[in-house]
């Protein structure tokens, strides 16, 4: 696009100050200039376009790029220096306090999520508290012996810590070497002067598609004792009922409901993890089985057919022994007609030692 399409709002006064076109009232015999090429600038006033300098020659001699990387520089580092308090607001990594004496961790685990016992949460501290002072293209030398210089500097002037970088991308981001170098670093994407003036209008910092953070929030996770990892819970209830229910890593102890439970971690299961409920259940029936709190269960009898359309069981003898065709919880101890699926118990109980060895089943009894 020409430069002369552009509107410019700023331009230095005589007295190399930078002036906004709408702060502009009595400025007889005043000359302005433009903040790249310094080329002598004029007011624009017309009753179709808002008011604005305009170059008064050559105006394809000036860059807009450059014009709003000066302008930028100046207004946002007179913006950090005038404010009180600037919140800065930045996402930091979290980890449960209990990682690693944890009993549902399991990093040995082939495909455990590292991430599963960590999180993420935004922080907020006050900028003007670490950085009092902000300087224009100041050069800055690490503890490496390595030479950056910033757009803006920020620092603090009484303890001499490490600095912030503020740096203006208008066609050239933050190279990898600063990014790479531990400063840390805030960097505003600025395509116009509205882009400038929104962050010029808020007292604070965060992260959006505008605003990227480098190396800011630390390398050291904070804990968060909020961190929960999804389990399920089989439970075995006094009338033999049963169901699976969803329940966390800080919950799965604190209530017993039923006279027999089995927690387990259902997102680490392999290929039994995509089965529906009712062909998980003979899994944690057969080990209830073999633990002496069950005698019967139609999931584990061989005359059992369970019928999908119906989302129900069925007794395949219901006519022969003139019964109801569904299995009923209540009908199991009276049953006669029971018999133990041999094959099902075996494949539940190898099903539930495979599993149960990988992702830690935890097992609890009521006294009987």
């Amino acid at each position: 696009m020409p430069f002369n399409n552009h509107f410019h709002q700023y331009a230095f006064n005589d007295n190399d100050d930078l002036v906004c076109i709408s702060d502009v009232k009595d400025d007889v015999g005043r000359k302005y200039y433009c903040p790249d090429c310094h080329g002598e600038m004029i007011r624009k006033y017309g009753k179709l376009r808002r008011p604005h300098f305009a170059h008064k020659a050559n105006p394809e001699k000036c860059s807009y790029d450059n014009y709003l990387h000066t302008i930028a520089e100046i207004l946002i580092c007179e913006w950090f220096n005038v404010l009180d308090s600037i919140e800065l607001r930045y996402r930091t990594r979290t980890v449960c306090p209990h990682r690693g004496h944890c009993k549902w961790e399991r990093p040995d685990v082939k495909g455990y999520d590292d991430e599963e016992c960590c999180g993420e949460k935004v922080c907020c501290c006050d900028l003007k508290k670490w950085f009092d002072t902000c300087e224009i293209e100041k050069e800055y030398t690490n503890d490496n012996g390595d030479n950056f210089r910033a757009d803006l500097f920020c620092h603090n002037k009484k303890d001499g810590s490490k600095p912030l970088f503020i740096e203006i991308f208008v066609t050239h981001e933050c190279d990898d070497r600063k990014r790479q170098s531990g400063i840390r670093i805030i960097e505003f994407h600025i395509q116009s002067e509205d882009d400038i003036d929104r962050i010029l209008e808020t007292p604070y910092i965060c992260e959006n598609e505008y605003t990227k953070f480098y190396n800011i929030g630390g390398c050291k996770p904070v804990e968060d004792d909020s961190i929960r990892i999804p389990l399920c819970k089989f439970v075995l209830l006094p009338t033999l009922k049963y169901y699976i229910a969803n329940t966390s890593c800080k919950q799965y102890d604190t209530v017993h409901r039923g006279i027999y439970e089995i927690t387990f971690n259902e997102h680490r299961r392999d290929e039994y993890s995509s089965k529906p409920r009712y062909e998980q259940y003979p899994l944690f029936l057969a080990k209830a089985m073999q633990d002496g709190y069950i005698k019967k269960d139609c999931y584990l009898c061989q005359y059992m057919k369970y019928n999908a359309s119906y989302c129900d069981r069925i007794c395949i003898l219901y006519k022969k022994n003139g019964t109801q065709p569904r299995c009923r919880d209540i009908d199991v101890e009276d049953c006669r007609s029971f018999r133990l699926h041999v094959y099902k118990y075996e494949d539940g109980m190898s099903e539930f030692e495979r599993n149960g060895f990988l992702y830690d089943a935890d097992i609890w009894k009521a006294e009987r």
